[in-house]
């Protein structure tokens, strides 16, 4: 008999969360909230709206059917993050930042 894992709305967000490094304080702001409602929501103590449960899923980089499914997503939450970053730059920076990704990783 297979068990299931069952975990509420507010532990998948803390797993995911702690996953990506992700402060409790950065993905609250992310999206429009205040940090101890994050922190009710992960308690279980709290629970959101919709929208708000939406926001937080997108800023873990996860589509919401992704983030309620057991397989992974397409991109590990490192790349994720990396093109979080990437896409706050402008294009001289990625330009440069192209240049440094390809130097490191010529052989």
């Amino acid at each position: 008999m297979k068990v299931v894992d069952f975990m509420t709305l507010g532990q998948r967000i803390k797993q995911e969360r702690i996953k990506q490094g992700i402060s409790m304080n950065k993905l609250a702001k992310s999206v429009g909230i205040a940090q101890s409602g994050l922190s009710d929501l992960e308690a279980g103590k709290r629970q959101v709206s919709f929208e708000t449960a939406i926001k937080l899923i997108e800023a873990l980089g996860f589509k919401p059917n992704e983030f309620f499914s057991n397989k992974q997503p397409a991109q590990s939450p490192e790349i994720i993050q990396l093109i979080k970053s990437v896409e706050k730059l402008t294009p001289e920076q990625i330009e440069q930042l192209t240049k440094f990704i390809d130097s490191m990783t010529e052989k």
